[in-house]
């Protein structure tokens, strides 16, 4: 239940008090990657995820663009058409795909939303998710949403603030607010939101600026999985 109600929060603050991300910035989703490196552990999924309204000439656009490079599928409904394009190309074990939801309703706006991911950040990641984003990334404007997050599993060693010193250390992470989950048998320890000065993409709070959140939390079995997310966690962890 935190975690949702967390992520309601976040996103309607996102409405009000994002700033506008511009991609020739630092690239979060690789600062998280190589601090986990650094960190000694690996990274066991991840995704980077662009969400847009769109009008509907725009629309016909994308939904031909795609069409002549990606397989699609098309979902209908009585409220709406969902076109799902999938990459044929699975490059580096890196996958890609959209999805355009069509309202309806003749004046509604349709969302476009873009995703990459992977299931681990090996040798070569980078270099095929770099290309991958900037193709991307060509089809947006600056008025997209913009999320990033991967996950990482250690052994029960590392201490989380010890991760989040390492944060301070490699990023300049600034500790702003701590979650503690005091429900019984829940595996979530606990959710940290701060501020990374060197993302653009940032939250506007009473107290400061947010931009990065992580989770903790533990399998039952020994293992911790730390999810980091930016600028709010949109994973369910």
């Amino acid at each position: 239940m935190m975690k949702w109600m967390a992520a309601g929060v976040f996103l309607l603050l996102m409405i009000n008090g994002t700033e506008a991300y511009s991609s020739e910035e630092t690239d979060e989703l690789i600062d998280m990657a190589e601090v986990v490196e650094v960190a000694g552990l690996e990274v066991s999924e991840w995704q980077y995820i662009v969400k847009e309204a769109v009008d509907r000439e725009t629309v016909e656009k994308v939904v031909g663009n795609l069409e002549n490079s990606h397989k699609v599928t098309v979902e209908k409904d009585e409220n709406s058409v969902k076109y799902v394009f999938v990459d044929r190309r699975k490059t580096g074990g890196i996958n890609e795909y959209y999805t355009v939801i069509l309202p309806e309703q003749e004046h509604a706006a349709a969302q476009f939303t873009a995703v990459i991911e992977g299931s681990s950040w090996e040798k070569g990641s980078k270099e095929v998710y770099q290309s991958k984003r900037e193709s991307l990334d060509e089809m947006f404007t600056k008025a997209s949403q913009r999320f990033a997050w991967l996950s990482t599993v250690e052994s029960g060693i590392m201490e989380s603030d010890s991760f989040l010193h390492m944060l301070k250390e490699e990023l300049g992470f600034e500790h702003s607010k701590t979650q503690i989950d005091t429900v019984r048998n829940s595996k979530h320890k606990k959710i940290v939101y701060g501020y990374i000065p060197l993302w653009t993409q940032k939250l506007a709070f009473d107290d400061g600026p947010r931009n990065f959140q992580m989770a903790v939390a533990d399998e039952g079995t020994g293992a911790v999985t730390y999810t980091l997310g930016t600028p709010i966690l949109i994973h369910e962890y």
